[in-house]
């Protein structure tokens, strides 16, 4: 979840990216926009040539650049193995991600093709609809036991930092602080398998 400062809209931020980096329908723009969402990142509908695509923003403060970029990179390595997964959009200058200096701030900037088809909650779940629901979940397992990431995310230990940075931060009582001390202690008794 992004801090509260960041869950406003900002439709004339969103609008002027769009006129700079992404082609884009200004037809219905508006309209397209109303139905954005922000949790974690904040997500813009539009379209362009007719198709649905999505613009994400993400500030620079509560993102990592490094998470990001292996993210962009997982999504087109399922895209080069035919995976239905949403394909990102290059910008008018060929990059999937932009590092955009904003006056409303810092931001990731990507942006997506809508994935085709039906969510599965608004299928009657039959037998066939589920079992093709498992057969692509275990291809997606397939293929990301396959994968070899060049750039690296963030590993157990970093986000465990970073847990105990946010907790440190906001002032977290005291068994906050014990039940990290615990989850790290599970983690650290793991076994570690690193993939060749």
């Amino acid at each position: 979840m992004l801090k509260l400062k960041h869950l406003n809209e900002n439709f004339e931020l969103v609008k002027e990216i769009l006129k700079r980096y992404w082609e884009h329908d200004t037809v219905g723009l508006d309209d397209m926009l109303g139905y954005y969402r922000i949790s974690s990142n904040a997500i813009y509908p539009y379209r362009s040539q007719g198709e649905v695509c999505f613009l994400r923003l993400a500030p620079v403060e509560e993102k990592l650049k490094k998470n990001l970029y292996g993210e962009m990179e997982f999504i087109q390595y399922l895209a080069k193995n035919n995976y239905p997964a949403l394909r990102p959009i290059s910008s008018k200058s060929g990059d999937v991600c932009l590092d955009l200096h904003t006056p409303w701030g810092r931001y990731y900037v990507t942006s997506f093709r809508c994935v085709k088809g039906i969510q599965i909650a608004k299928t009657d779940k039959s037998s066939d609809i589920m079992y093709a629901c498992g057969k692509a979940l275990g291809r997606l397992h397939t293929l990301s036991s396959a994968y070899r990431p060049n750039v690296k995310k963030w590993d157990h230990a970093e986000v465990l930092e970073w847990i105990h940075a946010t907790l440190s931060e906001y002032e977290a009582p005291k068994c906050t602080f014990i039940e990290w001390k615990q989850i790290k202690a599970s983690f650290d008794n793991l076994s570690i398998r690193t993939v060749s």
